[in-house]
Order: structure tokens, then sequence, then C-alpha cells
């Protein structure tokens, strides 16, 4: 993708990217202290041991910090000068990070104090003067617990998508996901058609949508690809302000974006692209890093519907016409319901007339084409919501829903009229036959599958009938009348 206005493609402001498996990302710590001296000192002691360290000396401004950076652990002293004490201060991080564990700084004389912040969310609280170690012990335990409640929200992200295997509803899902995983208001998702023809197919999901859209298209689309995470296979973020969406006014409610390739066996699906408000904190490396694992799991779920998609499709499509096949129209009529319509259900089954001399004379190539254009003349002098298969050799059949007899035999007309008039070296013909069921024929219990065997029976019989009669007509299946009893 484009991340400056030349097209350049590096990330704009030279925020540290990390893709899965790098170096491990250092914690941040969020250090509360009315008394500067303290907090510096204590902040200093962190920085030593490793931590990524912020100082604020009151409750207000570690809001106001935590509003616009993400924060792992927060150490707070209880007692604070200003408007929130500590208490306050707790209750304020947890609601614009839940999984931030806090610990409070308390004298002995406040203990009781420090209970009420463990039950208010605190992760634990230490005693002052502090200890290094004994802080140091609690640190790791807290982010050891956020560590491992982002595992868990992975795995559980992760199991949904794998279980998932409609495409429509997997991009859905993994929108949603990548919403809660990431703690941002706003995903996209920008996947290349499976046949690699067209353009890419995208589609968001939460705040101002149809202009995340906009903004992904103009990044991932329309932008040129050199140094895309496409071609880098590596996530990038960076600051809206500076790619070359800026001067999109749909841009204008954003301000950080996010964006892995999914990929899968070198193969590139496409891209998830994640937004986030002005108001919003900007990603942190550990979210970054977190994104990429899910995006992984994100590109095998997409990957295994597009082949189930894909086996799916295979087993209901004929190779050959393009028409559906057999089974799948078995089950369309298995699954039809005509006592639930007046005019009830038709069916047709077609044959080539004397197809074995088209093979035996021109060869299977032509007979090849012959049947693909019989297969286009039966979509054309059929209806749209008829259902067209072929069923054998030169077989084929046409399910009719909510179709009477009269209808069903004008439908059967004209398909044996188009075919006759053209098809062209060799000419051929077909035979038809037609059988329908009003609904009140159907007996509500009925077995569906002998319900459909019948239905293909009757239809199968008539086509008999026509081809004994001489073929190239339509022939219509009639029930035989029972005779009163006594009469002979």
């Amino acid at each position: 993708m484009a991340w400056t206005k030349d097209g350049s493609g590096g990330p704009p402001d030279g925020t540290p990217r990390l893709p899965v498996g790098s170096a491990a990302v250092r914690a941040t710590v969020l250090v509360v202290d009315d008394d500067e001296a303290d907090a510096n000192a204590l902040a200093s002691a962190l920085r030593a041991e490793g931590y990524d360290v912020a100082v604020v000396v009151s409750g207000a401004d570690a809001v106001a910090l935590a509003r616009s950076r993400r924060f792992d652990l927060a150490v707070s002293d209880l007692r604070l000068n200003g408007e929130m004490d500590g208490v306050d201060t707790l209750v304020a991080l947890k609601e614009i990070d839940d999984a931030m564990g806090v610990i409070i700084a308390t004298g002995y004389s406040s203990i009781d104090s420090a209970i009420t912040c463990l039950k208010r969310g605190a992760w634990d609280y230490v005693q002052k003067p502090i200890r290094l170690d004994e802080l140091k012990l609690q640190l790791e335990r807290a982010l050891e617990h956020r560590q491992l409640q982002t595992a868990v929200e992975l795995y559980e992200a992760s199991h949904s998508l794998l279980t998932s295997l409609s495409s429509e509803d997997l991009r859905v899902h993994v929108l949603e996901m990548a919403r809660r995983v990431l703690r941002s208001p706003t995903a996209v998702l920008a996947l290349h058609p499976a046949n690699g023809e067209g353009g890419s197919e995208l589609q968001a999901q939460g705040d101002d949508a149809a202009e995340a859209v906009h903004v992904a298209r103009r990044l991932y689309v329309d932008a040129p690809a050199q140094g895309t995470p496409g071609v880098s296979g590596q996530p990038w973020s960076g600051r809206l302000a500076d790619t070359a969406a800026a001067d999109l006014p749909a841009a204008q409610g954003f301000d950080r974006v996010i964006a892995y390739p999914l990929v899968v066996r070198d193969r590139s699906l496409g891209l998830l692209v994640v937004l986030r408000h002005a108001t919003a904190p900007a990603f942190t490396v550990m979210e970054e890093q977190r994104g990429a694992i899910f995006a992984v799991q994100a590109a095998l779920a997409l990957d295994n519907a597009r082949i189930y998609a894909a086996l799916e499709h295979i087993a209901i499509v004929d190779e050959l016409t393009g028409l559906h096949s057999r089974r799948y129209l078995f089950d369309i009529v298995r699954r039809s319901r005509p006592e639930e319509t007046v005019a009830g259900t038709s069916f047709l089954m077609i044959d080539v007339d004397h197809f074995k001399h088209v093979n035996d004379r021109h060869g299977h190539a032509v007979g090849d084409r012959v049947l693909r254009r019989v297969a286009d003349l039966l979509l054309t002098a059929t209806r749209q919501n008829d259902i067209v298969a072929r069923v054998g050799g030169e077989e084929f059949a046409v399910l009719l829903p909510h179709t009477d007899e009269e209808t069903a035999t004008d439908v059967a007309e004209r398909v044996r009229a188009a075919v006759a008039l053209h098809t062209h070296d060799p000419q051929v013909t077909v035979s038809i036959g037609v059988a329908s069921v009003p609904g009140a024929m159907f007996q509500h219990g009925e077995d569906p599958i002998e319900r459909a065997a019948n239905l293909m029976e009757r239809a199968d019989g008539a086509l008999y009938r026509a081809k004994r009669a001489g073929r190239n007509r339509v022939c219509v299946w009639r029930a035989r009348k029972r005779e009163p009893a006594g009469v002979s």
C-alpha cells in the first residue's frame, strides 16, 4: 500500500513495526504519584528492569494519557492530590481498558481502602515504602494474567473462525472478532477474487463502515502496490493523515490504521484493515503482534471456506456444461413442498435423440460441444426460477417450481423447438417427458425421498413414451384412472 502521498510505501511516522515471531515487546507501565520525585525514581527503577514507563502526577493526567495511549499495567498511589484519588483513578482506568492490570500503592493505615480497590478491579496492592522486588513480582503476575487473557481470547476467536465454513458468515465473523481482538471500532476486509479475475472485494463493519471502505480502497486498491503489506508480507501501522488517503473526506473521522496481509502457503488472500478514531489510543506494538496472530488464523479460516466452497461447487455443478448436477437437483426436488402451492410442481426429463450416433460419427469432442450447446439453449428457453441440471451422459432435467401441467408443457415445447432450430453441424433434437403434480396429490407425511423419486420416475416414463412415439416430441405423464367397483 502507499503509505506516503508519493507512493513510496514506507511507514510514515517511524512507529516500530514487529512481525510475528520477533523479539519480545516491552510491557508498558503507567506510574501515577503526586510526588514527582518518588514517581520518577520508581520509573527509573522500572526502566532498568526493561519496562516502558510513563509518569503522571494526578489521576486526571493518568486518565487523559490512558485515552491516548495503551498501557499494559499501572501503578497508582492510593492518596492523590486533586479531584481524583486513587480509587477514582482506578475506576476510570478500568473503564478505559478493563484488561489493564492496576496495582495500588498504600501505607499501612490504608489497608481497608486498598481492599476496597481490590473489589473495584485492582490487580493487587503493595505497601509503601515500595520494595522493588515485591512490585516486580506483582507486575510480572499481572502481565502474565493479561497475556493469558489475550491467549484465551485469541484461542476462542481462532476456534470460532475455524468452525465456520460459510464464506459470507465467516467474513462477518472475522470483522467482528478483529474489532474485539484489537479493541477498535472499525475493520475492513479487502479480499482478492477467488478466481483471480476482477477487483478486490471490500467489506466493512463497525463505526463509519462506509467511510472505512473508501479509505481502504484508496490505500490498498487504488494506490500503487509498491511496498504494500500484500507484497512485503508484513503488518504495517501508521497515521492516516500521512497516507495517500489523507485527502479523502471519509478519512477525517479516523486517525490510526493497521493492516495485516492475509497469506496462506505463500498465497495472498487479501488484507485485514483495522482503523481507530482520533480520540482513541494508538496501536501498541503488543497489540500489533496480537492482531498479527489473529490475522494468521483468519487467513486459514478464509482459505478453508474457499476450499469448501470449491468442493461444494464441484459437487453441485456439472463440469462440462456448467449446469447443476444430478445430486443438487435431486436434493432440491426432495426438499420441495408442492402441497404449499396451488400449482404444485412440474418436472421435465430431456434426452438428446440419437446422441450415440453423434459421438460415433463426429467424435467425442463434437459430442461435448453439442451437449454444451443444448445446455445453453435449455437455460435460454427456461425461466429464471427453473432449475436446470445434467443428470446423465446426454440426459437433462428441469425442475419447475410452482408450475402446473399446462405451463410446464409450454416450457417443454419451447425447449424442444429451440434445440431443433438452433443446433447445427450436427443438428440434434430432443425428446421430453413432463410430469406435473398438483399440491393436492401430495400427502402430508409422505417420505420426501420417495416423493422425489416418484416425480422423476413419472417424467422418465413420459420421456420413454416420447422416444417410442418417434422422438423430437413432448409427452406428458398421465395417471391411470381406476374403474369404479363392479364395472368391467
